[in-house]
């Protein structure tokens, strides 16, 4: 649900998504791997997108790749993992 909030902030111009390789890591600090920016939508060229594929492996390989242990998008308030997560805290 995170990726297809974010695919709209992307087509929207409200954010993009960089890779940052080890030495810029290294050099300017942070992690390598990937790296989600907010835009200010002023003097940015048109939004670029495109149709990737993944199945719930490619995800997690892609998260183990990167050492991904949670996301920069907050999940939405009413949202399944956010009522999960309540849920539990309650039972807690």
């Amino acid at each position: 649900e995170n990726v297809f909030h974010f695919s709209f902030l992307v087509k929207d111009g409200k954010a993009g998504i960089n890779t940052r390789r080890a030495e810029d890591a290294e050099e300017y600090g942070g992690d390598p791997g990937p790296v989600i920016r907010p835009t200010d939508n002023l003097n940015m060229p048109a939004p670029k997108q495109a149709i990737v594929s993944l199945n719930m492996k490619d995800w997690r390989d892609m998260c183990q790749a990167y050492n991904v242990e949670e996301s920069d998008v907050p999940h939405r308030v009413d949202g399944k993992v956010a009522k999960k997560v309540k849920k539990e805290r309650k039972s807690n």
